[in-house]
């Protein structure tokens, strides 16, 4: 409708915040009659910004509240990630922080953040969900290009074409190598078409850290796994994500086996009671088998 010459917006159907861009905020929101598209948001004066053609609305008090829920909603989901123990982390003194993790849609998926600071001092963020592994290294090439200008010879060389040498400057690969992730090391050098890296260290030596790492696609699935010998801890200190199903829930189901993915460290302390489970032992067998 039409009020003074500006178009106000009434109600908000659905929105997700993508960007702070230093308190100007990137949203994804659908408006009814408009579709879903990219607007920034101003908090001053109520608006949203069309990153498309400029088009301005206003924004009515129900609809702004619903923006300023969806930019709580956006500080916690980033908080969560990075509180994750299965996130791959890297940080640079306090200008930029990185963390990213496998998000399964079908295929290989990417959950990330980025924190930064510009070379004004101005801070940002980003939070992406289901985003491949291309569009996560072009937004996080495009963050560093805002950077102080001390990191133009470091880091963007490392992010754009890294040589064998270079991307040992690479954030995605300074984090991967810490978590000993040789999976997504390799994905990432194929990407940059360099040749696939050898595991230097066995599955053992990883063991004796307490630490399981990710298994390739071939091992996406459910193992049925007897819930005696689990050891919960090494579950938790690997990242892997237990969702708990609660007794009237519990049709054809038994508490005495859990569902454990190696591929996406996700698992239910629950399973089918008509199946067979493997030990524990077996299923770190998996992790042996996959060297």
């Amino acid at each position: 409708m039409e009020e003074n010459t500006k178009s106000i917006i009434e109600k908000i159907e659905n929105c997700t915040c993508l960007e702070d861009r230093y308190g100007r905020y990137l949203m994804r929101i659908k408006i009814k009659g408009h579709g879903e598209r990219e607007y920034f948001y101003r908090a001053k004066d109520k608006s949203i910004e069309s990153v498309q053609g400029g088009k301005v609305f206003y924004l009515s008090e129900e609809a702004d509240k619903t923006v300023k829920d969806e930019l709580v909603d956006y500080s916690v989901r980033i908080i969560g990630l990075e509180e994750w123990r299965a996130i791959k982390k890297y940080r640079k003194d306090k200008d930029l922080k990185i963390c990213f993790g496998v998000c399964w849609n079908g295929e290989f998926k990417f959950e990330y953040c980025v924190r930064y600071r510009n070379r004004k001092g101005q801070e940002g963020s980003v939070y992406y969900k289901n985003s491949t592994l291309e569009s996560m290294i072009t937004k996080i090439y495009m963050i560093s290009t805002v950077l102080d200008p001390k990191y133009e010879k470091t880091l963007l060389p490392a992010l754009k074409s890294p040589t064998e040498k270079s991307i040992k400057k690479n954030p995605l690969y300074i984090a991967a190598k810490r978590n000993n992730d040789i999976y997504f090391i390799n994905m990432l050098r194929k990407y940059y078409n360099l040749p696939e890296e050898k595991a230097r260290k066995q599955f053992r030596d990883v063991f004796r850290r307490r630490r399981l790492p990710w298994l390739s696609e071939d091992y996406n699935k459910y193992y049925i796994v007897d819930c005696k010998g689990i050891n919960t801890g090494l579950l938790r200190r690997s990242g892997y994500r237990i969702l708990h199903r609660p007794y009237f829930a519990m049709f054809n189901s038994t508490h005495a086996a859990w569902q454990l993915n190696p591929c996406t460290k996700r698992g239910i302390d629950a399973a089918p009671d008509d199946q067979t489970p493997i030990s524990f032992k077996e299923y770190l067998q998996l992790f042996e088998d996959a060297e």
